[in-house]
């Protein structure tokens, strides 16, 4: 529901402008508080609580551009949260005990009402919003999925991620906080009698491995580390600002070294003497993760005061360096004695992008060849648990990929003694629920297993499969890879007729026998079997590109954003897959230092994002607006709004099949082809396991039609391939030598 189009930004406090020059650490800054109204703005007052902005310079500890954002009489407009990309804001709007959230979205200045009776919105991402649902006698949290394109925005889907079954013992669940990998967050409970203090507790976004991380102490209000170590919070029972490390099977508390001393605390605003409790509340990240807003609250038995602090720690979250925001702010609006209350903060800059962010997907497949005997499945489950471990101290992303024949060894040899070595579950839920890995169906369709009966045994297994097609092969000369388009529409299983799977992500691309692969990068929608290098925005199947596949491709991606070969707002991908069955102790160790590590590095100079297919998806909808992008190494960037020159070469070979024949008793055959154009070309031949056997051309031709003579000498009957290739096109077909 819309509630029209305010100018927001209409009420711009005047004479107040000082305008700096953006930096890296300038960070715009949205509050709640009563610089235009006589209202409290406090724990026990909200009456005059209005959202405002302003820019701030972390470096030089300077404020400007300070702008009013709402002016509703008799409402109280707080708890704002500002979007990844800084573009929202969605805030509490609470008129009377009456609440809802609402977002502003700050380039058209326009407001939207999208959910009643909400509290405590949280960005889970740039399309996902946390709320808290409100009712008589309970709390929970929701997530809320938003189409934020059009002109009105609104809600598409809401998912309830906690209930009384999932959080035992509780009667409130709000004031969710996601981890930086989106696949799970922190929220605050209470016992349904209410009488001791909150707590906090954390479960997977899907609803499951809830757990209690801290005694009834009154913990709350919270925020997390992007590497998932550090929880800051508040505490109501001792009004000290806390920090908690989350570690595998436990939790650390500490107190940050901030004072709650009534004697020091009137340096900042000579009413806190007054107060009878200090508490410090509602934090919020700053620039990065060892810098802190607070609200610094104090009460009596009448009124309250609150006010904005920036707090910077070490790496030991000690010796802060405390920033007084609120008296910036007040010099800025010529105010004094106001009251500040809940923040939210995010990096900005109006510098031109240079780079851009190549995504990068780390995904592990096992084979449908997988051994069947339960000692082999018992150290390949080992060596999973060793690697996911690994990835989790890392806190990496991580796509695992099944086939049927390692998922039936799950059924078989998962026993109860098994799995106490995983907390009593089976290894696909401990990999999704405990260690954050992605599950997606994986089949070569053999045995009768298809994709979604793949996508069946996971669900029984207790995890919610992903729409990611695990291992997509496609090559437009093979008919056995030409039937992709069938995942446009819901998959029927062949060995469980019943179920169905949609599948909406192809991940790479690749030929039967991974002999000259093609390597592209980017996102599209494929239109068709013999155009699936053509963006159909109608289309509901995805691809994302693979690349090269490894550390150096991904540089290679990076520094083609670098030169500007690529402009930043065109989306590159890579992913580096591996196989199950080579993990050991040694290969584990080698995949971290040679991958891992190095890939970390190039995620932390800001070259390379680290996600899922899933997120990949995401992060392509709402940083690129869904803008189709397609590179092929060789080539020029192809643009997947353009047919590529998959062209038809008319690649035959005749006789086929070919045996011996003439006075020399050698076989040979003739293959032809057709080129639309001059082009360097290559013709190689194969064996059917992929090995190359001949090199037939290998240099510029002139287009128009063409053929060669492949002698095959005395090589021994059986299937061979032969390829064509150009800088922009390929093309494979089979032949057969009888002896």
């Amino acid at each position: 529901m819309a509630f029209g189009f305010r100018k927001c930004f209409a009420t711009i406090i005047t004479g107040l402008l000082t305008t700096l020059p953006l930096t890296a650490q300038e960070l715009l800054v949205t509050f709640a508080a009563n610089l235009e109204t006589a209202g409290g703005v406090n724990h026990l007052d909200i009456s005059g609580a209005d959202l405002y902005s302003v820019r701030f310079n972390s470096t030089t500890k300077t404020v400007s551009d300070l702008r009013r954002l709402t002016a509703t009489p008799e409402v109280s407009e707080y708890f704002p949260t500002l979007a990844p990309e800084a573009k929202w804001v969605a805030y509490n709007y609470q008129k009377n005990q009456q609440h809802e959230i609402r977002l502003i979205n700050l380039d058209t200045q326009s407001e939207t009402k999208i959910f009643s009776n909400g509290r405590f919105p949280e960005w889970l991402n740039a399309t996902e919003l946390l709320v808290t649902y409100v009712s008589r006698d309970t709390q929970d949290v929701y997530l809320l999925t938003l189409d934020l394109g059009s002109a009105m925005p609104k809600v598409t889907k809401r998912q309830l991620l906690t209930d009384r079954m999932k959080c035992p013992n509780t009667s409130i669940a709000s004031d969710a906080y996601a981890f930086a990998n989106g696949q799970k967050f922190v929220f605050h409970i209470l016992r349904p009698n209410r009488q001791e203090g909150a707590a906090l507790a954390m479960m997977n976004l899907d609803g499951t491995n809830y757990r209690q991380l801290t005694d009834w102490d009154g913990s709350g209000h919270s925020v997390i580390t992007n590497d998932g170590r550090f929880i800051a919070c508040s505490n109501s029972q001792n009004g000290k600002p806390q920090l908690i490390e989350v570690r595998a099977d436990s939790v650390r508390s500490s107190v940050l070294p901030i004072t709650i001393a009534r004697q020091a605390l009137p340096a900042y605003d000579s009413r806190f003497a007054q107060m009878a409790s200090i508490n410090w509340v509602y934090p919020a990240w700053g620039a990065d993760e060892r810098a802190l807003f607070h609200s610094m609250q104090g009460w009596n038995a009448s009124t309250g005061v609150a006010r904005l602090i920036y707090s910077t720690f070490d790496a030991n979250w000690q010796n802060p360096q405390i920033f007084d925001f609120a008296t910036a702010v007040e010099k800025l609006a010529n105010k004094t004695g106001k009251d500040f209350y809940t923040v939210s903060a995010r990096r900005i800059s109006t510098t031109p992008v240079t780079t851009g962010v190549v995504y990068v997907t780390l995904a592990m497949h096992n084979e449908d060849n997988f051994p069947v005997n339960q000692q082999a499945y018992l150290q390949s489950r080992n060596h999973l648990i060793e690697f996911g471990k690994m990835l989790q101290r890392h806190q990496v992303a991580f796509n695992w990929e099944s086939d049927w024949r390692f998922l039936l060894g799950v059924f078989q040899w998962d026993t109860p003694a098994v799995m106490a070595t995983t907390g009593g579950k089976n290894i696909v839920r401990y990999l999704h629920e405990d260690l954050g890995f992605s599950v997606d169906p994986h089949s070569h369709e053999n045995n009768g297993y298809n994709y979604a009966d793949v996508a069946h045994l996971i669900d029984s297994l207790g995890v919610q499969p992903t729409p990611v097609v695990g291992g997509h092969i496609w090559d437009p000369a093979e008919r056995l890879y030409q039937n992709w388009e069938r995942f446009k529409q819901p998959l029927q299983g062949s060995r469980f007729p019943g179920t169905q799977w949609k599948g909406d992500i192809l991940m790479g691309s690749a030929t039967g026998l991974h002999t000259n692969d093609p390597e592209p990068s980017g996102v599209w929608r494929p239109k068709g079997k013999y155009e699936f290098w053509v963006d159909d925005p109608a289309s509901s199947v995805h691809a994302v590109g693979q690349h090269q596949g490894s550390v150096a491709g991904i540089q290679a991606l990076v520094n083609l954003y670098k030169t500007g070969a690529i402009a930043p707002d065109k989306i590159l991908t890579a992913t580096i897959v591996i196989g199950q069955a080579a993990l050991n102790t040694a290969y584990i160790s080698n995949y971290e230092n040679t991958t891992i590590l190095p890939l970390l590095e190039m995620q932390n100079r800001g070259e390379i994002k680290i996600v899922t297919f899933t997120q990949l998806l995401e992060e392509w909808k709402a940083q690129y607006n869904s803008m189709p992008h397609l590179y092929m190494p060789g080539t020029t960037a192809v643009r997947a709004t353009e047919k590529a020159p998959f062209a038809s070469f008319h690649l035959s070979a005749a006789p086929n099949p070919f045996s011996a024949s003439g006075t020399l008793g050698t076989p040979s055959t003739n293959i032809r082809f057709s080129l639309p154009q001059r082009e360097q070309v290559t013709l190689k031949i194969f064996e059917i396991s992929g090995r190359e056997i001949a090199t037939l051309i290998d240099g510029e031709l002139t287009a128009g039609e063409h053929a060669v003579r492949f002698d095959a000498g005395t090589l021994p009957s059986g299937v061979y391939l032969y390829r064509l290739a150009t800088p922009t096109s390929a093309q494979s077909k089979t032949m057969l030598l009888l002896r």
